[in-house]
């Protein structure tokens, strides 16, 4: 069959090249190659901007929330004294009676992340407006990601968010020049945290997340 078709090709370019009118058909089909080239590259563009301002529009729609600075105002509390987030302590750590909001906030730099890594957003509005704000807050979450993934047996829960955070975390020094920037170890050295880093029950048990 392959060599049938090579053959087929082979004689097609013999008898064009033959042709008395062999340049006018090969003007031709390049003029039409370039035409379909043209109308591609067209529509990807096209799709690629359509793509971008969908986007835009849907972090947008979840930024005017009325519950989206809540969640914002407990990742700065525990980012500003270097303190796990977790869930049962919400009340008594940011007077939050539920994890909505800051759910919410998840979803959405989950959502910005992915759009980040398939080059859906310009890279270079998050990179210069939101490196140190989403490296810190993965890092303030990371606990309470690792008991949902466990709980919920969802091991792949805010995996974008996480790989965004740790492709920022060498930019903290490098162009946002930190000299001590949030990390695990850091947050180490408050003792309050102690209690608060998640250790896998050894019987295993896990809610289906709802």
């Amino acid at each position: 069959m392959l060599f049938k078709a090579w053959w087929l090709i082979e004689r097609f370019i013999i008898d064009v090249m033959t042709s008395p009118d062999s340049l006018m058909i090969v003007v031709n089909v390049t003029g039409y190659a370039c035409i379909i080239l043209a109308g591609y590259l067209g529509y990807r563009a096209v799709e690629r901007r359509l793509r971008r301002r969908h986007t835009v529009d849907t972090l947008l729609q979840l930024l005017i929330n009325t519950q989206f600075a809540e969640g914002v105002h407990i990742l700065d509390n525990h980012i500003a004294g270097d303190l796990y987030v977790v869930e049962a302590k919400l009340k008594e750590d940011d007077n939050c009676t539920d994890s909505k909001s800051l759910d919410m906030l998840m979803n959405f730099y989950e959502f910005m992340a992915s759009a980040y890594m398939r080059n859906f957003l310009d890279k270079a509005v998050i990179e210069n407006q939101n490196i140190k704000h989403l490296h810190d807050s993965f890092i303030v979450l990371e606990q309470l990601i690792e008991e949902r993934r466990f709980r919920w047996d969802r091991p792949n829960y805010m995996r974008e968010f996480q790989r965004l955070a740790e492709r920022f975390t060498p930019k903290m020094k490098t162009i946002l020049k930190i000299p001590d920037p949030l990390t695990r170890e850091k947050m180490g050295r408050n003792e309050a945290n102690r209690s608060r880093i998640f250790v896998k029950p050894a019987n295993r048990l896990k809610v289906v997340a709802a």
